[in-house]
């Protein structure tokens, strides 16, 4: 979720609340003066959230707030608010290299691939843009060890990679 407020005059900073459901206000974060601007990542699909940002300023050692917007801003997350799991697969290049690949999605700026030894966390292992072929080969694998790959689309929002879903299981590939 990305949403924009109006810079109050003389805020030093604000503090950003969200809720859902009959959840309680929890603050979610904090910008500085001239930022008024904030993403939420951590957000679930087919959920409305409500948004309520506090400006504040300290005086005398004294912590001065506006007040929350009891209502809030209502943002609706569904299902097409977050990219698809990208489909991946196992390919040949001419030379017989074995390349990890997928399907394209559409809307996508980039696509991180994700790499992990069995038992392990996925780590990041490159990005690549979208323009480029749906293929890597991943040339830092050593002959005899099998890795789990996936790939993740993502797409630029005021230049921050928002990532979207991927097969958790993902494809092996020994080499």
């Amino acid at each position: 979720v990305v949403f924009r407020w109006e810079a109050v005059e003389h805020a030093e900073a604000y503090t950003v609340w969200r809720r859902f459901g009959d959840t309680k206000w929890q603050r979610i974060g904090r910008t500085e003066a001239k930022t008024t601007l904030y993403l939420d990542f951590a957000v679930d699909s087919d959920t409305t959230y409500y948004y309520s940002v506090r400006a504040f300023k300290i005086v005398d050692g004294q912590r001065i707030k506006s007040p929350r917007d009891p209502l809030g801003l209502a943002v609706h997350v569904d299902q097409g608010n977050v990219l698809p799991a990208v489909r991946v697969y196992r390919e040949k290049d001419a030379e017989g290299n074995i390349l990890v690949a997928w399907d394209p999605v559409p809307g996508t700026s980039l696509y991180r691939i994700l790499r992990r030894e069995e038992g392990e966390d996925w780590n990041i292992l490159d990005r690549v843009p979208a323009k480029g072929e749906c293929r890597y080969r991943d040339e830092e694998a050593e002959p005899g060890v099998a890795f789990d790959y996936t790939v993740c689309a993502c797409v630029l929002i005021h230049k921050i990679p928002v990532v979207g879903h991927y097969d958790r299981k993902g494809i092996t590939i020994r080499y």
